[in-house]
């Protein structure tokens, strides 16, 4: 048994028919249950009666719930009221202004002192940099004495300056 008697050719393959789907065809499809189609259709009917049912009980009671609109009814204040209403809440603005400048003012005298304080503590850390770098230095050492040098004649030694001598 060869390749060829085991496997189909590709020619072979592409003339059968992969599936049937019925289209035209004269068998009768599978038997639908009809047992648990009609308990699917019982279960619905239920579920939309009682649903109507529930939702008529409770609309009865969703109406006496609800909040009554009430009409608000229109009272007229004596003018005189209305005139103090006006001057108290006239006081309390002219108050607050006064309030608000106020601020305004304390908040631009604290920004200029703030602006104040920030150059200072840069120059302080200019001052505290530069003394670091003093402490840092080193000690500077003592001169040493160099030997006098020859005259180019031979003879004796030359002068040596006040700061050689030290």
């Amino acid at each position: 048994m060869g390749y060829s008697d085991k496997y189909a050719d590709a020619d072979e393959l592409e003339s059968r028919p992969q599936y049937d789907l019925g289209v035209g065809d004269d068998r009768n499809p599978t038997p639908v249950r009809h047992g648990v189609f009609a308990a699917w259709c019982i279960a619905l009917a239920l579920l939309g009666v009682t649903s109507a049912f529930g939702w008529r009980a409770s609309r009865g009671e969703l109406s006496s719930q609800a909040p009554q609109l009430q009409v608000p009814t229109v009272t007229y204040v004596p003018s005189s009221d209305f005139q103090t209403y006006r001057e108290t809440a006239a006081a309390a603005l002219q108050q607050s202004s006064v309030t608000l400048q106020a601020q305004q003012a304390e908040l631009k005298r604290l920004s200029s002192q703030v602006a104040q304080l920030t150059a200072e503590v840069g120059t302080l850390k200019g001052i505290v940099a530069e003394m670091r770098v003093a402490t840092t230095r080193p000690a500077p050492k003592k001169a040493t004495p160099k030997p006098p040098l020859a005259s180019p004649q031979g003879s004796a030694p030359l002068a040596l300056s006040p700061t050689q001598k030290e």
